[in-house]
């Protein structure tokens, strides 16, 4: 488990993830005002540094839901923050200082615009990585994980984009670490395929 911790915590961009598994991907993102924009961005971020700092999933910081309704809503003293739930104990007490900078950053920077080629993931690659999102779930309650422990969700779309039909394929696409790739490889490229298929006649 710490182990994908790490590597949660520590993705390196690939394709996708600026108009997709960045701040972009955020359900609601695009219904925020300018200064909200700007605010998220802001407190993304942030997530991120503090996500590294104590080794955790970014989720495990902040919800996606939070981070929007922040960003929404931004409170402005500590009153106004305590109707906010979720937050990290790195953003309580004496660390709400670091919540507060970066909301006030947000609120003064020039509102992030959304990337130029915005179009999301074509429909095929959208349907390979659902249904490499529902063979993560059940991987996870088999096991009693959160999702993202199993595999993040930039992994799952780095190999739904590439569609790798060999181990030596996956391997390029550099979607998983060393020892993800024995572990589950085999089963990703099978759930590929079996959504390549067409659907039998009845």
């Amino acid at each position: 488990l710490a182990h994908a911790c790490v590597r949660q915590t520590r993705v390196e961009p690939r394709p996708y993830r600026a108009d997709v598994l960045g701040m972009w991907r955020i359900k609601g993102v695009r219904t925020l005002p300018p200064t909200g924009r700007a605010v998220l961005w802001a407190l993304n971020e942030l997530r991120e540094t503090i996500a590294s700092e104590i080794d955790r999933p970014v989720f495990r910081v902040m919800s996606d839901e939070l981070l929007l309704a922040l960003a929404r809503n931004p409170p402005d003293d500590a009153r106004a923050l305590e109707g906010f739930r979720g937050l990290n104990p790195k953003l309580r007490g004496s660390g709400r200082a670091r919540l507060f900078r970066a909301i006030e950053a947000g609120l003064g920077a020039e509102p992030p615009s959304p990337p130029p080629s915005d179009r999301g993931p074509s429909r095929e690659v959208q349907a390979r990585f659902d249904a490499l999102r529902g063979w993560r779930k059940t991987i996870a309650t088999e096991r009693g994980l959160e999702p993202d422990i199993v595999l993040s969700k930039d992994a799952l779309m780095t190999v739904a984009a590439a569609d790798p039909r060999t181990l030596d394929e996956l391997r390029a696409a550099e979607a998983l670490d060393d020892w993800e790739l024995p572990r589950y490889g085999a089963a990703l490229l099978d759930q590929l395929r079996a959504e390549a298929l067409p659907p039998a006649e009845d």
